[in-house]
């Protein structure tokens, strides 16, 4: 196996799409694997739950597996249910998001029958009041919080009466940590926008084939770009000379330095000639273990035909030529974990989501819980997470 990228098959899978690191149609329920109760058999039902999502505050971790659960930042600490919640509807933890001006969490609730239950910021461990009490908006779903240089955003849905209904998305921005106010640029499109990201002064958001970008955030700012060559699956900025990097559900990378007027595109990347369905990237700075790397989760249950693809692939981008990356490129680079540490954890699964937060990188499966590898002087290999 080559260290540059991590090839795995798995077996074929019936899941539910899921939303990056979200869960699909059937909603935050799915976060319970479909198999075990959280409530009964703790357990079990965490390590086959898909998170929905894991983010820092202070010295904790939280985590959307079904309900919102944490455990400190210490290694050695186990993840609990969180014991305080802001009222009798926040039931389920559906998304979150992180800005440092506090610093605050920001997550989204459904009740016991998943409906949207608002939006709740969390300063140091004390649960703040409810964000813009009329949001969302009588009649649309609130789908996910996503964030980008400390700028909070909500992406919620529509569905006409029409059979089958017609669903439309529009982007909500958070001002003053008080109001959520809709981007006009941004409302009623047709596919739903799957990130954004920014540089510090611009920003980026993907829908379908559709690019916008925007300097200042307000209703109406976000300007359309040049189409893109296929529908993004994520969108990552990198630096100044990569710009932005995204993925598609082809297995192949895309790169633009030109504010998106061309994207310049890898080879297919492939197993056994099906190509991976790559759910989601982050970027690894320098700075964690001495390379830069992209790491692309792979995830399966995208697929309609039968696929080998599992895990993710790591690419060492020290140098961005990225019209030269294929298997065989930077073999010599030190991977995060070795083959068998890969194959006999999260290589066999679908991975919809890769997080980094500081110097730990966790994996968000689909099905087989949340699993973690700590940077110290070396990658610790991949561990399941567990609440014993």
């Amino acid at each position: 196996m080559k260290s540059t990228l991590r090839f795995i098959s798995i077996a074929i899978l019936t899941s539910a799409v899921l939303y990056g690191c979200k869960n699909g149609p059937i909603g935050i329920f799915a976060s319970l694997g479909g198999e075990t109760s959280l409530g009964t058999d703790a357990s079990k039902g965490f390590k086959s739950a898909s998170p929905s999502f894991v983010v820092e505050l202070g010295a904790n971790y939280y985590a959307g597996i079904g309900k919102l659960w944490k455990r400190s930042t210490t290694a050695a600490s186990v993840w609990a249910p969180l014991g305080t919640l802001p009222n009798a509807d926040t039931v389920y933890a559906d998304s979150a998001v992180t800005v440092s001006t506090g610093p605050t969490m920001y997550v989204s609730f459904k009740d016991s029958q998943g409906a949207t239950a608002g939006v709740w910021p969390m300063t140091g461990t004390s649960w703040g009041t409810r964000v813009d009490p009329a949001f969302p908006p009588a009649g649309t779903t609130l789908e996910k919080l996503l964030v980008a240089n400390n700028q909070v955003f909500a992406v919620c849905s529509t569905a006409s009466a029409a059979t089958p209904p017609v669903v439309t998305y529009t982007v909500y921005f958070l001002s003053g940590g008080t109001t959520f106010t809709a981007i006009t640029s941004l409302s009623d499109m047709a596919a739903r926008p799957i990130g954004i990201t920014s540089d510090g002064t611009n920003y980026w958001l993907a829908a379908g084939t559709k690019l916008y970008t925007d300097t200042v955030i307000a209703a109406g700012s976000f300007a359309a770009l040049p189409d893109t060559p296929i529908a993004f699956t994520s969108l990552v900025y990198a630096d100044a000379t990569l710009e932005l990097i995204a993925t598609g559900g082809n297995g192949k990378i895309y790169q633009t330095t030109d504010n998106g007027t061309t994207w310049p595109a890898s080879a297919t990347f492939d197993k056994s000639g099906t190509a991976y369905y790559f759910s989601k990237a982050v970027l690894v700075p320098a700075a964690v273990d001495g390379t830069r790397r992209l790491l692309v989760a792979t995830d399966a249950r995208y697929l309609p035909a039968l696929s080998a693809s599992g895990g993710y692939l790591d690419f060492d981008v020290t140098n961005p030529a990225i019209l030269t990356w294929s298997a065989t490129q930077n073999v010599n680079k030190t991977p995060i974990s070795d083959a068998i540490n890969f194959d006999t954890t999260i290589g066999n699964n679908p991975v919809s989501e890769l997080v980094l937060l500081g110097n730990t990188l966790f994996a968000c499966t689909g099905g087989h819980g949340l699993w973690s590898n700590r940077y110290g002087s070396a990658w610790s290999t991949w561990l399941r997470e567990s609440d014993k």
